[in-house]
């Protein structure tokens, strides 16, 4: 049977919605926890009780390096023209196991995406390519599944993710005709750029429901790292190079360009509801630089609260 492991796990789950506002980085400002801050990055360090795991992300000259996991993975991260363009995934062994190469257009739009397993990998027998075509007011994406004779395994998977001034605002598809075919569709509604409310349906119903507060004024560049490896189309190509457009509240986490102060997530399918809420707080030193975040999750699903610390360490 042909391994759809690594994108159609994913795209069970289902598909966020993000805005991808023209927020831009340049070398003339180094990344900072406040603006106008002579300090850089150096590593941002996220200790969770959650899944009770360590992750360690180091920069050099402003861009993300490595990626180090507490269990021993890591990941490896190549660049051209301040744009990523490669993510090596290694196991804890330091075996290669999947490449992940990254392609733009004149602009700086994400148009394609490759996920290449290795010899070592358990996926070696499939590789995925992922399309992006843009139109003035949608984006189209295209999965294919491919064997090593380059031979395509499966009908072409195809999104559209619908824009209005430079916002994702809904996201319809189809996995037809892989497995049971189903339709689902995701609106978001934004304030300054940020999503505010966002709604999923699965074959029509309503099974996902979450809203989002915020801080004023807008967070560091320590806090949205994702346009040090996406440039000026940071929101739309973070969300892109996750192949399939995913759900997750960590890809929203991601985009925000303020800070979080609270999410509601909602989730009811058949017979289960779980109800989960995340609030934040953040410490800053004198010169108002960002030092510390706490995101406190509460689950009704095993009725525990979860903390993640994550701190960040300058230069």
């Amino acid at each position: 049977m042909i391994k759809y492991t690594r994108f159609f796990s994913i795209l069970f789950l289902t598909i966020v919605l993000i805005s991808c506002d023209n927020d831009s980085v340049t070398n003339d400002n180094p990344v900072s926890g406040a603006p106008n801050n002579s300090q850089t990055l150096v590593s941002i360090t996220k200790n969770s009780t959650w899944v009770n795991y360590l992750e360690v992300i180091n920069f050099t000259d402003g861009k993300i390096t490595n990626i180090q996991f507490s269990d021993g993975p890591y990941h490896i991260y190549s660049y051209t023209n301040n744009l990523v363009t490669e993510i090596q995934e290694f196991n804890v062994s330091g075996t290669l196991l999947f490449t992940n190469t990254f392609s733009y257009d004149g602009d700086g739009r994400l148009v394609g995406k490759v996920v290449l397993p290795s010899s070592s990998s358990p996926e070696w027998e499939n590789y995925t390519t992922y399309q992006y075509s843009y139109t003035d007011d949608s984006i189209i994406t295209a999965i294919k599944l491919f064997d090593f004779d380059d031979v395509q395994q499966e009908d072409t998977i195809y999104h559209n993710l619908e824009l209005n001034q430079n916002n994702v605002t809904r996201s319809i598809g189809s996995v037809s005709p892989l497995y049971s075919p189903f339709d689902f569709r995701s609106d978001v509604t934004y304030i300054d750029d940020n999503p505010l409310t966002y709604e999923r349906y699965f074959s029509g119903n309503l099974n996902i429901n979450s809203s989002y507060e915020y801080l004023d004024g807008l967070a560091a560049d320590a806090y949205t790292v994702e346009k040090l490896k996406f440039g000026v189309h940071w929101k739309i190509n973070s969300l892109l190079s996750h192949g399939v457009p995913t759900l997750g509240t960590y890809v929203l986490d991601d985009i925000t360009s303020k800070y979080l102060s609270k999410v509601d997530y909602n989730y009811n399918y058949q017979e289960q509801s779980i109800n989960n809420i995340t609030t934040y707080s953040y410490e800053f030193d004198e010169e108002n630089l960002l030092i510390s975040e706490s995101q406190s999750k509460y689950s009704s699903a095993v009725d525990q609260t979860y903390l993640t610390l994550i701190t960040y360490e300058y230069e």
